[in-house]
């Protein structure tokens, strides 16, 4: 007896395929053996296999919207004759079963419209691709939101809504500064803007949250945010003193505020008000610590349906301090979900995380101690002394990062310095930044991005954006040109995925 995948139907059991077994009972000559093993047809029937192998791709399916940043391939693959090479866009897959009769492999997904296109290669070697589409959309941030003003622009004076309902602001000279949030809005007491008329922003009962630095200029009432009517109506928010301030007309006739402290000292914090119709409540740093209980139920009077950011009516009680990741509902968060936007920063950040911050920062030169490469990866947005890379003094050079592992990078944003608070006024102007694979930066690299920067009154967080991933281990910032006393970087950061 002849038994095929065991020793006696139980021992040693076999694992993997067989295919064209033949059995001699003579030796055969070395000639023989190659010219079967090399043969592209069955030893009996000389039949030969012409049939390319059938791909079958499972999910997700073609034409799909995502709204996530990686997505699982998958599929499986038939042939008569046994499967030798399976890619996904050129990337091994992980065969999960045996003869990729399943297969799968993670992949990221980026801004817009990807190919994934399987190519698979059976032992005759026929060839066969199958491809599908997705489309990547950013997820809407804070789909629930009536507005999501996250202030990433880095220059003009549009202030664009990152929400579901696209409610805009135009304000003129605005002044964008870098924030440990990304981009924040800067104003200087003279500056406001306005929304057109919507009547989503007519509310009957609301949470308004945002991200604040100001300190405390003894200046009488200063306006952060309010519709249409008299001051801080029907809905406003303003700082008097040391408080922050929301005040409500009511439809009952009644004009209700709640206030909080320790949110006007020079420091970032987390400031919200929510009113349910019930209770109007105030927030510092996710912690409730103003509350006025109206003892009736009611809503807000309902007659404004336009916005001004910065003062009142763009004309008076100007505020002077500095805004980020402005947020309105028209409904009243719970505690436990404030807590949660104050803990979690930028509402709509990068993808990814920020793989500069485990990076090895090496250049071209360093200007002392004091202004290490090292620095430009430290976390550290400020521009303070041992917190800022910069060349030797009258030179142009680069800033390498080395990543320490392949990584798909996706997105970049960098910070020029200013020097204004350290020494004489420098900027980085001429830029340019490739990625590499090696780190040899011989000509095996990918350019991604130049331009020109310039000195900034108040330095901005610069993104880069890239249409296709680019899966790399090293990154060089080139500094070309500068104006001032030289060049630099405060802070540069990298994100993307495994």
């Amino acid at each position: 007896d002849l038994t095929f995948g065991s020793a006696t139907g139980l021992l040693y059991p076999f694992e993997g395929a067989l295919d064209e077994v033949v059995l001699h009972d003579t030796v055969l000559s070395a000639g023989e053996i190659f010219d079967r093993a090399v043969s592209d047809t069955q030893i009996c029937t000389e039949a030969q296999d012409v049939t390319a192998p059938v791909i079958s791709i499972d999910g997700p399916t073609d034409g799909s919207v995502l709204f996530v940043t990686t997505v699982t391939i998958e599929g499986s693959i038939a042939d008569e004759s046994a499967i030798v090479d399976v890619t996904l866009n050129g990337w091994p897959v992980d065969e999960e079963a045996f003869g990729y009769a399943e297969w799968s492999l993670t992949m990221p997904v980026l801004y817009g419209t990807n190919t994934f296109t399987v190519e698979a290669t059976d032992i005759a070697g026929n060839v066969s691709t199958q491809s599908i589409t997705v489309t990547y959309e950013d997820p809407i941030c804070e789909p629930d939101a009536v507005l999501v003003w996250t202030f990433e622009s880095d220059e003009g004076d549009d202030i664009f809504d990152s929400g579901s309902l696209l409610i805009d602001a135009v304000g003129t000279g605005l002044d964008w500064v870098a924030t440990p949030h990304g981009n924040g809005l800067l104003f200087d007491g003279t500056k406001s803007a306005q929304t057109g008329s919507d009547s989503a922003l007519t509310l009957s009962t609301m949470t308004v949250s945002f991200w604040l630095n100001m300190e405390d200029t003894g200046a009488g009432t200063q306006v952060i945010l309010h519709n249409e009517g008299a001051v801080l109506a029907d809905y406003g928010v303003a700082v008097s003193g040391t408080f922050v301030v929301l005040n409500l007309e009511l439809a009952s006739g009644a004009s209700e505020l709640v206030t909080v402290s320790g949110a006007v000292d020079g420091t970032w914090h987390h400031v919200t008000f929510t009113f349910d119709g019930d209770e109007m409540v105030g927030y510092v740093d996710g912690i409730a610590s103003g509350f006025n209980a109206l003892g009736t139920t009611t809503t807000i009077a309902n007659v404004g349906d336009q916005l001004t950011l910065g003062a009142y009516g763009g004309v008076s009680s100007f505020f002077e301090g500095t805004l980020s990741q402005l947020r309105l509902f028209d409904f009243a968060l719970t505690a436990v979900e404030v807590a949660s936007r104050a803990g979690e920063g930028a509402v709509c950040d990068f993808r990814g995380s920020n793989f500069a911050l485990d990076a090895v920062a090496t250049a071209s030169s360093e200007y002392g101690a004091d202004y290490s490469a090292a620095n430009a990866i430290d976390g550290d947005y400020t521009e303070t002394l041992g917190s800022v890379w910069r060349p030797n003094a009258g030179s142009t050079g680069w800033l390498e990062l080395d990543l320490g592992k392949p990584i798909f990078v996706s997105d970049l944003r960098w910070l020029n310095i200013n020097n204004s608070a350290i020494g004489p006024d420098a900027a980085t102007t001429d830029y340019s930044v490739e990625l590499s694979t090696t780190g040899a930066f011989a000509g095996e690299q990918w350019l991604i991005a130049s331009g020109t920067g310039e000195l900034e009154t108040t330095p901005a967080w610069h993104d880069i954006h890239l249409a296709v991933a680019i899966e790399v281990q090293y990154l060089r910032f080139h500094v070309d040109s500068y104006t001032g006393d030289g060049a630099g970087l405060t802070e540069l950061q990298v994100f993307g995925f495994l």
